[in-house]
């Protein structure tokens, strides 16, 4: 602080010190306009694939690999490995990977900043023409910057990939893809799954239907391109275009991925593209960090952000749509059934007439186990096992056993409604059809369920006993219950 006192105390003397001092600091950080860093983007660059991102435990296994290997077999990888890498030699990538002129650009922008920051630190010294000219600039370079659709590759710029061996299960080899930039670890990170057809470009048959030409070469693929991840032979390289945005804070910004296209390297072709749905943006945040803006400037920066946001939003539910044949996922795709495994306990009303209702006639009439098995999206059926209470004046132990069967409407995320019929039979001799519904709470695979069921009991007892004479009995009540138990 005392050397920037030393400094604003020369400037509030003679200006001529502020403006010797402005251009020895311009030419010390080497600033240069927008249209000058947007003009040195396009320099080809023709390197070689750099290897694959490939761990020990590879390594190690590839070398144990090849001591069981065959001498032929060796030889083939070798072999194709040789041709490989002649091929690569020939091939024109066209790659344009722009992430050092990117980080000059924001360099420059928050050098740009930096001498702002400083002129309005000197109070008493007119700098108003000077500022204006700097903060034109500054937005001219934000906007080159954010403007611009950018492009880096894992063959010579941040990307890497990071293979893995052929799954039978997934019929392809999942690769990782992942940059670590801007002073972020892991600034952009996705998993691809590079399907057995597109990556070798032979339509894919199960192997138990293969001839023994098409399972040999079949298998020699595996082999050959396996031993070639574990060796980290770039057989593939990954293209990724984004964008960079001037974001919320200070000095914050906000890494946009645009698209990622993963090519088959040897023959500079394209097996899987990932869009910008299934990639997330990221946040990082330059150092130091510079305020100039006033509280106005901040609140436009904030709504610019907001606004960005919702716009990508709108796109997504777009593109989700699209994917879904045109129907919107939420009502649609929400719908599950139900699936349900709980605990529940009820108590029975043998009155209709409320008005008489007493609270000391509220008993526990039964605990019971139930399940439920979606049938489509919008039915289930079931079953339920429980145990009965004292009922009527026969003391002895009773169980009851029965189905059920009903159909659900999911409502939101945390509340589905439904509507089911129930046949219990009891072991004391009683039949009880159920008719009812009910609501379920969800979170996450916790379900508390509250229902209701209008219950028919028929009493089989005098039947079953050749009292026939006595004939059945049949009486009506009110079931409310409540259970607690899992989803899916």
């Amino acid at each position: 602080m005392k050397f920037y006192a030393i400094i604003f105390a020369m400037c509030k003397r003679n200006i001529f010190y502020l403006y010797f001092l402005l251009f020895l600091l311009c030419v010390a950080i080497n600033l240069c306009p927008a249209q000058s860093v947007q003009d040195s983007y396009g320099e080809s660059q023709a390197d070689l694939p750099k290897s694959l991102n490939v761990d020990n435990k590879m390594t190690e296994e590839e070398k144990r690999l090849r001591s069981k290997r065959t001498k032929e077999q060796n030889a083939i990888i070798d072999e194709a490995v040789e041709d490989f890498y002649a091929t690569v030699q020939n091939i024109d990538f066209g790659i344009n990977d722009e992430d050092e002129k990117v980080q000059e650009q924001i360099d420059n922008i928050e050098n740009y900043k930096q001498i702002l920051l400083f002129l309005q630190m000197a109070e008493d010294t007119d700098t108003t023409s000077t500022e204006q000219e700097l903060k034109t600039d500054l937005k001219r370079n934000i906007s080159a910057l954010e403007e611009r659709s950018l492009t880096t590759s894992s063959l010579t710029g941040i990307l890497q990939i990071k293979p893995s061996i052929y799954s039978t299960k997934n019929m392809g080899w999942t690769i990782e893809v992942r940059a670590s930039a801007f002073g972020v670890e892991d600034i952009f990170n996705i998993e691809v799954l590079l399907p057995y057809s597109a990556f070798t470009g032979t339509a894919y048959t199960k192997p138990s239907s293969m001839t023994s030409i098409q399972k040999e070469d079949y298998e020699n693929n595996i082999m050959i391109f396996d031993s070639f991840f574990r060796q980290g032979v770039p057989l593939v390289y990954a293209r990724l275009t984004y964008r960079i945005q001037k974001w919320k804070n200070a000095s914050e910004y906000r890494f946009v991925p645009q698209e990622c296209k993963i090519y088959r390297t040897d023959r500079n072709r394209v097996i899987t593209t990932v869009y910008s749905q299934n990639m997330k943006p990221a946040i990082f945040n330059y150092s130091p960090e510079t305020e100039i803006r006033t509280n106005e400037e901040i609140e436009e920066d904030n709504l610019h952000a907001e606004n960005i946001l919702k716009e990508e939003e709108a796109l997504n539910k777009l593109y989700n749509q699209a994917m879904n044949g045109g129907q919107t996922a939420s009502k649609s795709d929400s719908q599950k059934g139900r699936s349900a495994l709980f605990i529940s306990v009820d108590t029975l009303l043998n009155t209709s007439d409320f008005s008489k209702f007493d609270i000391r006639d509220v008993y526990l009439n039964s605990i019971c186990a139930n399940f439920c098995i979606t049938i489509l999206k919008y039915g289930f059926v079931g079953g339920e096992v429980g145990y009965d209470y004292d009922k009527n004046e026969r003391k002895s132990s009773t169980y009851a056993l029965g189905t059920i069967g009903g159909i659900t409407y999911t409502l939101c995320e945390y509340a589905r409604v439904f509507a089911q019929a129930t046949l219990l039979y009891h072991t004391n001799f009683e039949l009880t059809p159920r008719l009812g519904a009910g609501v379920d709470f969800i979170a996450g695979k916790i379900m508390l369920t509250i229902g209701y069921n209008y219950q028919f009991c028929i009493d089989l007892y005098n039947a079953a006993h050749d009292n026939m004479d006595a004939g059945i009995d049949i009486t009506t009540g009110h079931i409310f219950y409540m259970g607690f138990g899992l989803t899916i």
